[in-house]
């Protein structure tokens, strides 16, 4: 613990102080039937259906959301079950404006496959019981899942401006035995079991088990998973006002790596040209339109293995020829945008080696030890650590550097020669193929959080009060590894990648690991796994708070004035193969340790909420957080990176009908996120060329990074009902509005303090004629760069409008008794994705589209047993809408001539109809 350990010594011997005065009860026996529930703990008991009453969001402890003047939506345990809701992004879907941040990703296995985009605004990493969570969760153990919305440094500390997302686990329950078996197949091919069993010991002992075993299959070809996980909890209640509460979790899952989709680089090329090296290299026939050098004239970098060509050895590919194209994403039916985009085979087509998948693991456990004081005043001092391993056989799926691109190869004869010093015809000419760098990663993280907390109640008959006092720790290390085999060559930073050539003819047929061991002993030079890059940070962080809650006028004001100091000390040893220090003598990067960040930021918190009738509340809030940013590079002035910080202003009305059988919210924001890291090292070529012409080498910067500023706002519509036993619905609706505002101060000041130096550099009669030239054309492409920033555009990924909708009713009666039926919707309103490239302002969007879910349920009690059978249906009308994430820009032919075009590009699938039916029996 790095940071300020005297400081928790003397909290920790306090708090074991405050333990030892503490009287044991008269009588004893009186209270073995009474369980002291802790402010601290949020209370799932009081969930009904899929309403929530009670969250620990404004002041850390156990509060009514309707008394609470937060943004939140929660999915309770009911939901997660009917919905059959099994991991966080799928969860994600159904929570108010928000959206997985995966969703514009190109490949299976994403670095943000955790984090949900809140309000279009960005993605922020979930919390786990309010500690900090590196891994995508799964529903086996979990309780509900809040997602609160907006910043607020006083409910979770650093997040970005959306909000943030908090899974609660399940915990062991006194005095209470129950066991639960469940088991789910699915029409995919996968299949699912879950255990979990409460277990009490004695009346003050509990103890509960949650165990997970997975295999999943997607719908795409060679495409299976698996996930396992257990997690234990247990419930000690030393004394009427002492417990002791711990948990602990090993899980792993396997993740296969593939691309989502595939570009086509071949409808630029004429259909008839190839290339024949045996006659002096030309072409034939035709002028060989839309085919390229597949590396520069001098270069002797694509080096490439073949497995289904193994007569081409290990061989130079560089002054071979490829076709070319567009880079858009290739799909069963025709391009509605571009003529002559070639058609993906078929739609599961899956072209990736069969070896290419990512190991992902963690451990964590986590104590908590409350106590109360007095029967107002409690305290609780809890620990958590976190361990995440990850590591897969590539970096990214058939796409580094490449793409994950579909060309033609346009070769005759292979690059190599037989013995005899013949040419060697090319068995796969003409047939389309895609390259993949040979590469590896390995990842993690280690969190471990230390933090005590104060609880202080009254209530009066004209006030109540509550005051929460917090305080903590967090210490954060992370890595990250990137290896490529590669040639060993010593002093020599760019380095000749070893890559292997996937025909699409033979789909799911090759191992990397193999091709890795053919091309060590094929090659004429040593290769090895080389680091291509290598980072390892620190981030300790100490924060402090107080929160105060003031019910007044008979409970129906309630004010709420927060404040949170942090202090947060950034570090990482980085290199890369940009080689920022330099190389050492077996030609790795050098590393070195750097501080990336040191800040102290305060946050302020205010709201209110007053209950006009016993029905309807209106409040206000105002809010601000900070954002740690990941380990990278500072900023170009030299000077470490910054945190962000966040503000909004919130209005809103709180309403529950009927004894609340009918609740919800209604409420409009603003926020805004300033010097949020958006780009990274613009313009840094030009720079340095420009002091290196000047003879000024120091001037040189290095990598750096620069920032954005986010601006959101909207509208929020929450509701939750249970009209009647049989019947319960949650709705929501979103009408977010985001833009963009100070892009890239950090270059924009750079150019100005030292453009004037540079021009007169440029027009410095001394100045060679081809340098003072080379400096002008430097100093356009960085104004032109700044010129077309545009403050104001849209945020990508902000939809018109987002709602999801589902209810479920339960037959009461008759021979329908205890059959429930569900119908619901994802429904999201067109998608900004990107801007034509000559007008900033005149967005592309993709299209709104629909989802549709469903679900049976019929329950049934054999004896002791209480059985129930499910059946799901996801997609339930089999929506095949292509769903776009991103855009093209191309030139007919791929002439240069031509004017830019910009077209929808990247997309996604929707998932087809997936069935699954699950069986669950509780005893």
């Amino acid at each position: 613990m790095r940071l300020h350990l005297p400081f928790w010594l003397g909290l920790v011997m306090i708090f074991a102080a405050t333990l030892r005065a503490q009287q044991a009860p008269a009588n004893a026996a009186d209270d073995d039937e009474l369980v002291i529930l802790s402010p601290f703990e949020v209370r799932t008991d009081r969930d009904v259906g899929y309403a929530a009453a009670s969250a620990l969001t404004g002041t850390r402890t156990d509060s009514l959301i309707k008394e609470t003047p937060i943004a939140i939506s929660i999915v309770t345990r009911e939901l997660l079950d009917d919905l059959n809701l099994t991991d966080s992004m799928a969860i994600a879907e159904w929570a108010n404006n928000t959206l997985p941040a995966d969703y514009s990703s190109n490949e299976s296995f994403a670095a943000n496959d955790m984090q949900v985009r809140f309000r279009g605004v960005g993605a922020t990493l979930p919390t786990r019981n309010y500690f900090l969570w590196y891994d995508n969760s799964d529903s086996y153990n979990t309780e509900r899942v809040d997602f609160a919305r907006g910043p607020n440094g006083v409910l979770f500390g650093d997040g970005n401006l959306g909000g943030i997302a908090t899974t609660w686990t399940k915990r062991a329950k006194l005095n209470k035995n129950e066991r639960k078996l469940a088991f789910a197949a699915d029409n995919y091919g996968g299949y699912r079991a879950t255990l979990d069993v409460n277990q009490a010991i004695g009346k003050n002992v509990a103890v509960r088990v949650n165990a997970l075993t997975q295999h999943t299959e997607n719908w795409r070809d060679g495409v299976e998973g698996k996930r396992e996980g257990a997690h234990l909890a247990a419930t000690w209640r030393i004394t009427r006002n002492t417990s002791v509460r711990v948990e602990g979790e090993w899980a792993q899952r396997r993740v296969p790596l593939y691309a989502t989709t595939y570009a086509e680089r071949m409808s630029y090329w004429d259909g008839t040209s190839y290339y024949d090296a045996k006659d002096n290299a030309s072409f034939k026939p035709g002028t060989a339109q839309g085919a390229q050098r597949t590396g520069s004239v001098s270069s002797d970098r694509h080096w490439l293995w073949v497995p289904a060509v193994p007569q081409a050895g290990y061989s130079n590919w560089s002054q071979t020829y490829r076709s070319n194209g567009t880079g858009v994403r290739m799909d069963i039916n025709p391009n509605p945008y571009i003529a002559g985009v070639p058609l993906l085979p078929y739609v599961e087509y899956n072209l990736q080696p069969t070896n290419d998948v990512v190991n992902a693991k963690y451990h964590t456990y986590t104590a908590y030890i409350s106590h109360r004081i007095t029967p107002g005043l409690s305290v609780e001092l809890a620990y958590n650590q976190l361990r995440t391993d990850k590591d897969g056989t590539s970096d990214q799926a058939v796409q580094w550097n490449e793409g994950n691109e579909y060309r033609i190869d346009l070769n005759k004869y292979l690059p190599n020669k037989d013995a005899a010093g013949n040419f060697i015809l090319n068995p796969k000419f003409g047939k389309p193929y895609s390259d993949q760098r040979l590469s590896q990663f390995e990842s993690g993280s280690f969190v471990r959080d230390l933090r005590l907390s104060l609880s202080w109640q009254f209530d009066k008959r004209h006030i109540s009060e509550a005051l929460s006092v917090l305080a903590g720790s967090r210490w954060n290390d992370t890595y990250q590894r990137g290896y490529v085999l590669a040639k060993i060559e010593n002093n020599t930073p760019g380095l000749t990648y070893a890559r292997i050539r996937l025909y699409w003819d033979e789909p799911q047929r090759y191992n990397t690991n193999a091709a890795a061991t053919a091309i060590q002993a094929a090659a004429g030079a040593p290769y090895g796994w080389r680091t291509t890059n290598r980072t390892d940070s620190s981030q300790d962080l100490m924060y402090a708070q107080v929160v105060s809650s003031t019910k007044l006028l008979a409970r129906r004001l309630n004010v709420i004035l927060g404040a949170r100091y942090d202090k947060y000390e950034g570090r990482q040893r980085a290199g890369a193969t940009s080689g920022k220090y330099g190389y050492d003598a077996t030609g790795y990067p050098i590393i070195q340790d750097e501080p990336y960040v040191d800040a102290d930021p305060v946050s302020y918190n205010a709201g209110l909420v007053f209950r006009v009738t016993p029905s309807i509340g209106v409040y206000g809030s105002y809010a601000e957080s900070f954002s740690i940013p990941v380990a990278g590079p500072g900023n170009i002035d030299g000077s470490p990176s910054k945190v962000a910080t966040s503000e909004s202003r919130e209005f809103g009305v709180k309403f529950e009908f009927f004894d609340g059988r009918l609740s919800g919210a209604i409420n409009y924001y603003n926020s805004r996120q300033v010097g949020r890291y958006a780009y990274e090292s613009q313009r840094r070529t030009e720079i340095n060329q420009i002091w290196n012409i000047m003879g000024l080498p120091d001037n040189e910067i290095p990598s750096y990074r620069d920032t954005q500023d986010y601006v959101g706002n909207g509208y929020e519509l929450d509701l939750v009902a249970n009209p009647s036993k049989s019947l319960r619905i949650m709705a929501n609706l979103a009408l977010p509005e985001t833009e963009a505002d100070d892009l890239m101060p950090g270059l924009r000041n750079y150019f100005n303090t030292h453009v004037t130096a540079w021009q007169a550099a440029a027009d410095d009669p001394s100045m060679p004629v081809t340098d003072a030239d080379q400096i002008r054309t430097h100093i356009d492409s960085i104004r032109t760069t700044l010129n077309t920033l545009t403050p104001g555009t849209k945020l990508n990924n902000t939809v018109n409008y987002s709602a999801n909708l589902y209810g479920t009713y339960t037959f009461q009666g008759g021979f329908l008794k205890r059959l429930a039926i569900g119908l619901g919707a994802n429904i999201r309103g067109r998608n900004k994705i990107s801007a034509y490239s000559n007008d900033a302002y005149n967005y592309i969007y993709a299209d709104s589209y629909v989802v549709y879910s469903g679900h049976i349920s019929y329950s049934k009690r054999f004896g002791k047993v209480n059985a129930r059978f499910q059946l799901n249906i996801a997609n339930l009308l089999d929506n095949d809408d292509r769903v776009y994430t991103g855009s093209q820009n191309y030139r007919e032919g791929g002439i240069t001539a031509n004017p830019i075009i910009t077209v929808p590009g990247a997309f996604r699938y929707i998932d087809p109809r997936k069935i699954t039916l699950t069986a669950s029996f509780t005893f």
